[in-house]
């Protein structure tokens, strides 16, 4: 009896001595967007999750993220004729366009690749961004090329990151806009 206590409670030990520095290990990741607050090509996308308010939100859950770095925006206020502060005030609007950039789960690059493509991925907004492989690189493409990935796999404590070349806007969004 005496050595089946001894055993229990070194295995308890072993155990212990085990899981503890894993769990400590997890809780030191960065959510998605503590980690995007620490990398400079994320400072704008950053910028449009507060204004949106959408940053408690993306902290928690489980998610991948196609995020648009600095320069994806960049190239969509150019091609907008507005300024960050003119995009940033419009919330409404934001918030459409970022969560159209959320997927539900956490999908590494490779996951993605293992899919037939082209498919369909449905998002946090409601519509369904189109992923695919460009057949020279392997190299992952939203909607038809729009964007591509930049930056794959960034490991957050609720999901994965994947930088984007592009801010993609949602075919409602652009629907809205074409006929307005």
């Amino acid at each position: 009896m005496k050595n089946t206590i001894r055993i229990l409670l070194v295995a308890v030990f072993v155990l212990t001595i085990a899981i503890v520095p894993v769990a400590a290990q997890e809780a030191a990741q960065p959510n998605a967007v503590e980690a995007a607050a620490s990398l400079p090509q994320f400072s704008t996308l950053v910028a449009a999750v507060q204004a949106a308010g959408l940053a408690e939100t993306l902290s928690g859950g489980e998610f991948t993220i196609f995020a648009p770095t600095n320069g994806a925006f960049e190239t969509l206020l150019s091609d907008l004729g507005v300024t960050a502060d003119q995009l940033l005030a419009d919330t409404d609007l934001l918030t459409t366009v970022l969560t159209y950039h959320v997927v539900p789960g956490e999908f590494k690059a490779a996951d993605i690749l293992a899919q037939d493509f082209p498919f369909s991925a449905p998002t946090v907004q409601g519509e369904a961004i189109v992923v695919d492989a460009d057949p020279f690189s392997d190299r992952l493409r939203l909607n038809n090329g729009q964007a591509s990935v930049s930056v794959p796999n960034l490991d957050v404590s609720n999901g994965v990151i994947h930088g984007i070349d592009n801010v993609l806007i949602p075919p409602s969004v652009v629907a809205a806009l074409a006929g307005s």
